[in-house]
């Protein structure tokens, strides 16, 4: 798995995610691969939560098929 989002502005998976070019869970599934990558490294954070954040991402998905989700419920930052 690769994290080719990962590096995206908020805007940027903002707009690919109202295109339907990527998915909730192809983002969330990048930005999981990319902690798990750097993390390590960098030790910054304290809980991952990976099965959680799949979850809450096919949920947001399903609400979008359903018309009643924005492009972003929820959205972790880190800087």
């Amino acid at each position: 798995m690769t994290d080719k989002h990962s590096d995206l502005t908020i805007h940027a998976a903002h707009e690919l995610l109202k295109a339907k070019k990527i998915s909730s869970v192809e983002l969330t599934q990048d930005y999981l691969a990319r902690i798990k990558a750097v993390d390590p490294q960098v030790r910054a954070i304290v809980t991952i939560t990976a099965e959680r954040a799949l979850e809450q991402a096919k949920k947001s998905r399903r609400a979008d098929c359903r018309r009643q989700s924005r492009a972003f419920n929820r959205c972790a930052v880190f800087a």
